[in-house]
Formats: structure tokens, C-alpha cells, sequence
């Protein structure tokens, strides 16, 4: 059987109906060679039901043919897959017993119908051709309809964390779900979900959704690891007399499971986040950073296109696309919703409009809110002034036309800073704060110094909302 032919099938495979011939199909005989058969005829009957998750065979028996034909001959299958309506005809080859490639069944029923297992319906157009003597007869019967269940593991519609960080109980569970997308679990099996811990060696399993509804959480099903105890950052995941995983060292979180290969990765969660998309030309290069609010969530405000606005990276994933967070549907202009880790597409704002987009990293969800002011003042440069230059300018670099500004690897000097528009103090900005305390925060017009101590700083501002952060490297 060629792999070129076929395309795939999948699982469990369960013969509903066999529509057959109630007596053999008579061909006309061959105008050629009056050796080749002149007599042939077949019939077609039901297999009993395949579970081709428990079968480990490499292929499997669809139909049991019959076949009258003379002495000598060489007989194969031709086997028209379609969907239940008819569409998408796939052609696969069965052997003389009327067996196929049990992965190509299942590439073909999920390719269909998806990877979640329930029973899918499948035509089939089943051929036979009879070769005797390099003379080949050909004669198709009545269709028969086949069940076919694909292999896949159990997936749940949603996952729970319970630990140490966030208790052991029903009641910690609801509170702390994982986040997945709005897709079907078997065509995204990915779920995550941030948490902090306030203390090293903190361990952890996973609850499904199931033992949540039934109002017992430790009930069988429940997700964790092979070793008591396993502080790996990733691994795989069981679902039968599992462990409770550790967090070896306290800090904040993501988790990402894989619940198709039951697999499961834990990486620490960046504070600081940037954007990508129509302010920078969706490039990796020139970008800002959201600026963070004292309430835990971060914004960026500019002129927003309303198509295709963005995505954001983490600083430790700047310039890796795989690892990008945005929303399930791409161009999705919701005002609010949530945000996904896991192919992640690209999302805008409700309208075109100058938007504050404002985002909760950690339970990735986002509320855009547009400006009342449509119209807000456009500056030719901002700067930095202060002790490290002698409060003259110290010139900061626009993101596109986003009224948002950044600069590297500067060095500053002093213990006094300030922003400032157009190399003039009409317009400037301060906050009498201390970047040691706090990183970020909102200047005002005319506010007090802002303190900070020596050392080689990354530095970003939005001149609308004069909201600023230092990093310092």
C-alpha cells in the first residue's frame, strides 16, 4: 500500500452498516487475452467493532471481502474515503483481506473531523481489482458506512492548580483554573496558568474539571508526576496514582501543560513586558515596553490602527514568535477578553482611536479604553535631564509615531532626574519618587525630581499619560 495514496485514519474503528451485494457482481469479460478471468464477483461484510487505541497491530481490517475469481488471479482493494456528507475524497488501498493502515485511518478521520475521540462517520466506495495474466478487471460495490472513533488521550475541559502556594482544597482549586483558549481542547490541548509562591519547595498537582463538578477533587484523575517530589522545570504528567510535583525556589510562575502528550513546562514569569506590532512594524527591533500601574496591570497607550494591532513578548522572549501572547482569534477586537500563551494570534482594538490597552499579565486577560482626548499633543523630542547631564538633554528615541519613547544603555550620574519635551522646561515631567523603591511610575507637569541611584539604565515614556520605567541593567 502506498503512503502516497493514502492519507490517514484513526482509532477506534467500529463498522455500522455494510451495504452488500445479495449476489455476485458479473463483470462483462475482457476483450483481451482470453485467459484473464471472465467470471468475478464479490460481496462485502462487517468487521466487528476495533478499538484501535488498545490494538497495537499496524494495520487493520475494514471490511471482510468475499471475492469469486479464477484460479491465478491477484486481488486489491481500492477504498474511496469521504467525509459523512460525501466531500473530500481521499483514495487509500486495502490488501486482499480487506486490510488498511490503521495510522492512515486515523490521519484521515482526524484530518475531518479533528482529534477529539467520539464516534465520526466515514464512506467508504470500496473497489476491487482482479489482475490475472496483466489483465485487470475493476468493478466497484454499494457503499458501506464505517464509525471511526480516533486515538487520543483523555483531555478534560479544564484544569485546576492545588498546592502549597494555593491550598489543597476544593475551595483553593476553583480559585486558581487554568487559562486555555476558546478552541476545541483536542485541536488546543495547551491550558496555563501564573501563581506566585512565598516559599522554596512548594508542591503541587492538577485537578480536572470533572472531580470539580462532582465535588471531589481527589477523585481518580487527578494530574501530577511519577516522583514525589520531582522539582524538574518540565516533564511529563499521569493521571493514575500520580505525585505532587516542587517548586524548588519561591517566585512567580507560569505553568503550561500539554494535555495531548501530557507534558508540562514551568518557567519563571518576567515582570516586564513589550509590544510588537503596528507601532514597530512588527519587528523585534525598536520596541517599547508596557508600563507598569501600582494594581499589578500594564498598559500602553497610542494610536491604535484597528486591524491587526499587536502582540506582546516577555523580556526573556523578545523576538520569539512561538512564544508570543495574544488572543485565541486572530484579529480579535473585543474590549475586553483574555490572552493566550499558546499560538497566540494577533489583536486590535475595538476601533481605530488612540486606546490605553490595559493588561493583566498574570490572569492574561486585557481591557482596552479609549481616550477622551482624540487629539493629544505631538512633541518633536523628549529627553532626559538631570545630574548626569548637567540638566541639559539627553535624547530619547520614538517608537514609530506612538507617542512612546525609549532609550538603552544609558548612564546616569547624579540623584535627580527629570523627562522633558522639545529641549525646553515648558513641557516636563516629574514624580518625587525613588526609581530604587519603585521602577515606575506617573510623571506630572512641573512634578518634583525623580531620585535615582548611578548605574546603566533602559528607560521608557508615553508623553499622553507620562507614565514611565526604568530598568536598571
Amino acid at each position: 500500500m502506498t503512503m502516497l495514496k493514502k492519507i490517514c485514519m484513526g482509532l477506534s474503528v467500529l463498522l455500522l452498516a455494510s451495504a452488500c451485494t445479495d449476489d455476485y457482481v458479473e463483470w462483462a469479460t475482457p476483450q483481451s487475452n482470453s485467459e484473464t478471468a471472465k467470471t468475478v464477483g464479490f460481496i462485502i461484510s462487517p468487521v466487528e467493532a476495533i478499538d484501535l487505541a488498545a490494538d497495537s497491530l499496524e494495520y487493520i481490517q475494514i471490511f471482510v471481502p468475499q471475492i469469486q475469481a479464477e484460479e491465478g488471479s491477484t486481488v486489491l482493494y481500492d477504498v474511496t474515503v469521504t467525509k459523512e456528507d460525501g466531500t473530500a475524497p481521499v483514495l487509500i488501498s486495502a490488501d486482499k483481506n480487506g486490510y488498511v493502515s490503521k495510522d492512515d485511518v486515523q490521519e484521515i478521520v482526524t484530518s475531518y473531523y479533528g482529534k477529539r475521540p467520539v464516534p465520526r462517520t466515514l464512506n467508504l466506495d470500496v473497489a476491487a481489482l482482479v489482475t490475472k495474466n496483466g489483465q485487470t478487471v475493476r468493478k466497484q460495490v454499494a457503499p458501506i458506512t464505517l464509525q471511526v472513533t480516533p486515538v487520543a488521550p483523555f483531555i478534560s475541559s479544564g484544569y485546576y492548580l492545588v498546592g502549597d502556594m494555593v491550598g489543597w482544597d476544593g475551595e483553593g482549586a476553583v480559585k486558581n483554573p487554568f487559562i486555555h483558549s476558546l478552541a476545541d481542547v483536542y485541536d488546543d490541548p495547551v491550558f496555563s496558568i501564573v501563581f506566585t509562591t512565598t516559599a522554596d519547595n512548594q508542591y503541587w498537582k492538577i485537578i480536572p474539571q470533572e472531580n470539580v463538578d462532582a465535588g471531589n477533587i481527589w477523585l481518580d484523575g487527578v494530574v501530577g508526576v511519577e516522583v514525589d517530589g520531582d522539582d524538574s522545570a518540565e516533564g511529563r504528567l499521569i493521571n493514575v496514582d500520580a505525585k505532587a510535583g516542587k517548586i524548588p525556589t519561591e517566585g512567580t510562575y507560569r505553568m503550561t501543560i500539554n494535555m495531548m502528550d501530557y507534558t508540562y513546562t514551568i518557567t519563571a514569569v518576567p515582570s516586564i513586558y513589550f509590544v510588537t506590532g503596528s507601532p514597530n512594524s512588527w519587528t523585534s527591533d525598536n520596541i517599547s515596553a508596557f508600563l507598569p500601574n501600582s494594581d499589578g496591570t500594564q498598559e500602553f497607550t497610542t494610536y491604535w490602527t484597528g486591524a491587526w494591532d499587536l502582540k506582546a513578548w516577555g523580556s526573556d522572549d523578545v523576538g520569539n514568535w512561538d512564544k508570543a501572547i495574544g488572543s485565541a482569534i486572530d484579529g480579535d477586537g473585543s474590549p475586553s477578553g483574555s490572552l493566550v500563551t499558546s499560538n497566540a494570534q494577533a489583536f486590535q482594538s475595538p476601533e481605530a482611536g488612540f486606546y490605553t490597552l490595559s493588561v493583566d499579565f498574570k490572569a492574561l486577560t486585557y481591557q482596552w479604553i479609549r481616550l477622551d482626548n482624540q487629539s493629544p499633543s505631538t512633541y518633536n523630542q523628549i529627553s532626559l535631564s538631570g545630574d548626569l547631564n548637567g540638566w541639559g538633554d539627553t535624547d530619547m528615541t520614538q517608537v514609530g509615531t506612538s507617542h512612546n519613547w525609549y532609550i538603552h544603555d544609558v548612564a546616569i550620574t547624579g540623584s535627580s532626574i527629570k523627562f522633558k519635551a522639545n529641549h525646553d522646561w515648558a513641557v516636563n515631567w516629574g514624580a518625587g519618587l525613588n526609581i530604587a523603591d519603585q521602577a515606575f511610575g506617573s510623571g506630572t507637569q512641573d512634578g518634583p525630581n525623580i531620585t535615582i541611584e548611578e548605574g546603566t539604565y533602559d528607560v521608557y515614556f508615553c508623553d499622553i499619560t507620562g507614565k514611565f520605567l526604568f530598568i536598571k541593567k
